[in-house]
């Protein structure tokens, strides 16, 4: 079925679409806190806001105008009980502005999701410039990563490490490049001359990222969906009909590419081990501890599995509607972090590293089961044009499209791939593409949804409006942050002050790294030593966020400072109910309880510290309450 003349969405439409898939990789606002999810987020918005609109206008004086029949697929009332089950969640949330920030993205993405569908399944013009745009993509990513790397240009573009491109750490850039390899291979396939080539050249250059950034979820999601993609295809290339009938020369080009790809991924993976320690050597001390503390494996897949662990006894606690959409890093605190790197309070783990178990506890299993069975659905689709439909490019396009949607399952078990606009829009339009294409080989009848087309574009207008101005929002507050920060450093608390709570929003009061921004308001108004206000703010804090460690325990401090033992004592018992083995809360527990003259408790507390523990404080506590026991046993023994 070809698309009609009259619901053709034309080339200001497909233009303004391509051009935000080719540059939302690169767009950065350096000076906010989080400097890529939010500038995306709205890049993303503002992209749709003007897509609908110009629907809306090119639309309003044709008769019929949109033929939103693709609604009736099943992919797409899935998707939007994903966002149901999401909204139900909202009333466990511990921190209400983060459920709404992540519910207007799902929203978002819904939107995104619906409209690259509509597009594909109406512009045949689509396709081939998505994928030239992402072609394009993949080698300035590559490219700019390779310059990281050798220390030749773009090392102070983010954090100052190496290789990640524009996209914030090595692991989301290789993942990015994975996830792009269908719609390179498309292109391998699909395009001769200069565009072959360069499809080629971008994906032998997207390999020596892949392999040197080491990044093992990565490799697993390459290597699962090859395996099964290629085994699939073995298996039953005799029933697949797209296989005769597509040009030989391209198939001996892409496994010629597929050949030098794996070597280079292979050759790159060992000369990063090779190189790594001279790298190193060379880079700055913060850097090197970066460095010592990527490369540990063992050490990163401890830490999973406990982040696993803990989020599965979230999910024992609420497992119907979850802890609410974006609080699985409110909630983590609750079960402790002994077992983690954030004991100290100053570091906090925003994610469980697994999508499944994040949204699992986030949305419930309803929402879950609602999640995956978008992918279902999909792969449906994906198995219908490939046995069923009569278009060897459909069934090829399938192929490539199912080949990708594996990868990012394989990453998402070890990544959170969900999180990110990249990543997610990537996903979304490989879904976006096979349902398309099963909708053109399989059409449904007349009648439906195309007289209510408009209403829903006007709908969608409003939400996207909301959504942009959330997102425009928290992005200014994340710029105060930033700021904030700056002043801090200087230590101009006056201005720290003023920052944060220009910062402060009714959408945005928590930042990237989980921490209120009443706390850091706390820090700043004791260095101006305005205790009081100090002790206001952190509770403020708590009551943001009831699980901060950091907040609990400055309550404590201040309690101790004014002479309020006995609250002290309580404060710093509830900090130790979610870092049960830090000395240095031990310590001041135990200095409370000697000065309250339990020495018990005090002996009990000590006895917590680790082993291990060099802490000179230790010995002598010990000394001192062991003494005080003593004396205490022999005046009970004098008087009887």
């Amino acid at each position: 079925m070809k698309p009609s003349k009259q619901t053709s969405p034309g080339a200001l439409v497909r233009n303004m679409f391509i051009l935000t898939i080719l540059v939302m990789p690169f767009v950065l606002v350096r000076s906010s806190r989080e400097p890529a999810v939010l500038p995306r987020y709205l890049l993303l918005a503002g992209m749709l806001i003007a897509v609908v609109a110009a629907l809306v206008v090119q639309f309003s004086r044709k008769k019929p105008g949109q033929d939103y029949r693709l609604l009736q697929r099943l992919i797409f009332p899935a998707f939007l009980l994903y966002i149901v089950f999401g909204a139900l969640s909202l009333p466990g949330a511990i921190n209400l502005p983060e459920a709404l920030f992540e519910l207007s993205r799902m929203i978002l993405f819904g939107i995104f999701f619906f409209i690259s569908a509509w597009i594909l399944d109406n512009d045949r013009l689509l396709l081939p410039q998505l994928c030239r745009a992402l072609i394009i993509a993949a080698a300035l990513l590559a490219a700019i990563a390779i310059c990281q790397y050798f220390l030749l240009a773009f090392t102070g573009l983010l954090a100052g490490t190496y290789m990640e491109a524009t996209l914030t750490n090595k692991n989301l850039l290789s993942t990015a490049l994975v996830l792009m390899l269908p719609f390179l291979i498309y292109g391998i396939l699909h395009f001769k001359g200069f565009w072959g080539d360069f499809s080629v050249f971008s994906t032998l250059l997207s390999g020596l990222v892949i392999g040197a950034a080491h990044t093992r979820a990565a490799w697993a999601g390459l290597a699962g969906a090859a395996v099964l993609a290629l085994g699939f295809f073995a298996l039953l290339r005799k029933r697949i009909p797209l296989v005769s009938k597509l040009n030989s020369l391209n198939w001996k080009r892409l496994l010629y590419t597929g050949i030098i790809f794996l070597v280079i991924v292979i050759a790159s993976a060992a000369w990063e081990n090779y190189y790594r320690d001279h790298r190193v050597r060379q880079t700055q001390t913060e850097v090197t501890q970066f460095f010592r503390r990527s490369y540990a494996p063992m050490r990163t897949a401890r830490i999973r599995i406990e982040l696993w662990k803990k989020t599965l006894q979230m999910i024992g606690d609420h497992p119907w509607l979850g802890v609410g959409v974006g609080n699985w890093k409110m909630a983590l605190n609750r079960y402790g972090t002994a077992e983690l790197d954030s004991d100290t309070g100053k570091l906090n783990y925003v994610r469980p590293h697994n999508d499944y178990l994040w949204i699992w506890a986030e949305s419930g299993i309803f929402g879950l089961l609602c999640y995956l069975s978008i992918f279902g659905i999909g792969f449906y689709y994906i198995y219908r044009l490939l046995f069923y439909a009569k278009d060897p490019q459909g069934g090829l396009l399938a192929l490539l499209m199912g080949f990708g949607i594996l990868a990012y399952l394989g990453i998402a078990f070890f990544d959170f791939p969900k999180e990110r606009i990249v990543h997610s829009s990537l996903l979304l339009l490989m879904l976006a593409a096979a349902t398309a294409g099963y909708h053109r080989a399989f059409p449904r009848a007349p009648g439906g949804f195309p007289k209510a087309a408009q209403p829903l574009n006007l709908l969608f207008l409003a939400i996207l409006a909301l959504c942009a101005v959330l997102g425009y929002s928290r992005l200014r507050s994340e710029i105060h942050v930033q700021k904030a920060f700056q002043y801090e450093s200087r230590k101009n608390w006056p201005e720290n002050i003023r920052q944060l709570d220009r910062a402060e929003t009714a959408f945005y009061n928590i930042d990237p790294v989980v921490n209120p921004l009443a706390l850091y308001r706390g820090d700043a108004r004791l260095a101006l030593s305005d205790t009081a206000a100090a002790l206001q703010e952190y509770q403020e804090a708590r009551r943001v966020h009831p699980y901060n460690i950091l907040a609990v325990w400055k309550i404590g401090d201040i309690y101790y400072g004014k002479g309020d033992k006995r609250t002290a004592a309580e404060y710093y018992e509830k900090a130790l109910e979610f870092t049960p083995k830090l000395d240095a809360l031990l310590l001041n527990l135990t200095a409370v309880y000697i000065q309250m003259k339990k020495y018990p408790e005090a002996l009990e507390t000590l006895n917590r510290c680790k082993p291990e523990s060099t802490n000179p404080n230790i010995p002598r506590y010990r000394q001192l309450i062991e003494k005080q026991l003593e004396a205490e046993k022999s005046a009970s023994d004098a008087e009887k």
